[in-house]
This record gives C-alpha cells, structure tokens and sequence, in this order.
C-alpha cells in the first residue's frame, strides 16, 4: 500500500445500494495506517448528506463530509475560481442538485444567468429542455455534472445527463465544459481540494478510461482494478499504462 493520498470513485465502493466486497477492508486498511482518501462520484441526484447516510445504512460506517468530493463540488469550484462574480445559474437537474447549488449562494433564475448547469432528472420535458436551450442560445454556458451517456435504472439502460447535455450542445454549438467522471476538469479540482503535488496523489479506479487515463494526465500515479476482466482490449501502451493493477480491492491493501 502506497504512502499517498487515494481517490476512488465512489461507484468503486458502493454500488447498486451494497458495498462492494473488499471495500470495507480497503478503507479499514487506510485508516489503520492513517493514510488519507477521498471518494468522488457524478451522481447529483442525492445531496452529499444523503449519500453519506446511504453508504452508513448499508454498513460502511464513518465516512467524513471531507471524504466526499462531488461533481458538484468541482462545478462550482471552478465558478468561483474563473468568475467570483456569478451569482445567477440555471439548473437543469434534480432538487438536490438545485438545493445544493443554491447552499453554495448562488440564484437560480432564467433572467440572466451566466451558466446552465445540468444533472440527471427524470421527469424533465421537452418544454424544459427548449427553455434551457433559450438561456444558453442568450449567452449561458453549459457546466455538465454527470458525464453517463446511459444509466441503468432497475437493470434498464436509460438516457443518461451525457447524452441530454450533448443533444444542448448540438442544438445550441456550444461548448460543454463538463466536470463529470472522466473529464479532466474533475480530477483538476480534486487535485486542489487535496492540496498536494501530483506525486503524492493515486488514482485507484476501475474504468481505463475514466478514471486512468486523466489521472494519468495530471501527474498522479494510477492504479486499474480489473475485477477480473480482460485488459488486452484497453489500447494500453507505455505512455499510458496505468502504474500497477490490480484484480480486485483486496489487491489495493497489499
């Protein structure tokens, strides 16, 4: 077990309402050594409050509010460090998402604001869709918090806020700056959220893609959990393999 700051996503550790297997023994074997971690997920339908009290209800116990970093966190960080003045958004996303942008001070208002920041919400229409089209064909700049193109809702893929935010783009030409699970944008902010040199920062994920490849980018040493899958498919060469893999969560304790 390497002596630095981890980053898992969340999705890594609790999935479909359960822990994952090995995760509770993972997170036990960082505190036991007082190595420090942070989870990260895209998932904005869920104030970071209530995820924390899922991950307590299904056993996973004393996982702190600082242990926690969202999409939403990386959106609005990136606000106030490119335009301290902005105080009027428009959300397109679920209450949670707006609450917690309001928490933050902002306004949520279809007067004039200076960015669309869009999340997962289900019972959206289409007449929704077309107002938030307005506000960023008027100059709003589009912050998309969930990058899934496709979500699974009771083993059914759905459309997910990737594919609602691209059909904006396509229909506005404008540019997306997301801060999704994958984009660079992301794992920038967690960077600075930890506050440390990129040397002493490991990426420990499950998608080459997503979670690899940009932590690579930025310096950070990166670990692939394969549970058990093939990697021959990933495309991987010297520039760009990860540091280490491993085969499961049990592996990340050695």
């Amino acid at each position: 077990m390497l002596n630095a700051n981890y980053v898992f996503p969340l999705e890594m550790i609790y999935r479909h309402k359960k822990i994952v297997e090995g995760a509770a023994d993972l997170l036990h074997a960082l505190r036991m050594y007082r190595i420090s971690f942070v989870l990260y997920t895209e998932q904005t339908g869920r104030k970071k409050e209530d995820i924390l009290a899922a991950l307590q209800e299904a056993g996973l116990t004393g996982i702190q509010p600082d242990e926690l970093f969202t999409s939403t966190d990386a959106a609005t960080a990136w606000i106030s460090q490119n335009d301290p003045a902005c105080r009027e958004v428009v959300v397109l996303g679920s209450r949670a998402l707006k609450e917690d942008i309001s928490s933050r001070g902002y306004r949520l208002s279809y007067k004039n604001p200076s960015y669309l920041i869009t999340g997962m919400n289900r019972s959206l229409t289409y007449d929704d869709y077309s107002e938030a089209l307005q506000v960023v064909l008027n100059g709003a700049r589009i912050l998309a918090t969930d990058n899934r193109k496709v979500q699974t809702v009771d083993s059914q893929a759905m459309i997910g806020n990737g594919a609602i935010t691209a059909m904006l783009a396509f229909a506005s030409g404008a540019e997306v700056i997301s801060f999704g699970r994958g984009s660079l944008q992301l794992f920038k902010a967690i960077g600075n959220y930890l506050n440390v040199p990129a040397d002493k920062i490991v990426m420990a994920g499950t998608s080459y893609e997503k979670d690899i490849l940009p932590a690579r980018k930025l310096g950070w040493t990166t670990i692939l959990v394969t549970n058990g899958e093939g990697i021959m498919h990933l495309g991987m060469d010297d520039s760009s393999h990860p540091d280490y893999i491993v085969e499961d969560l049990f592996g990340l304790c050695k």
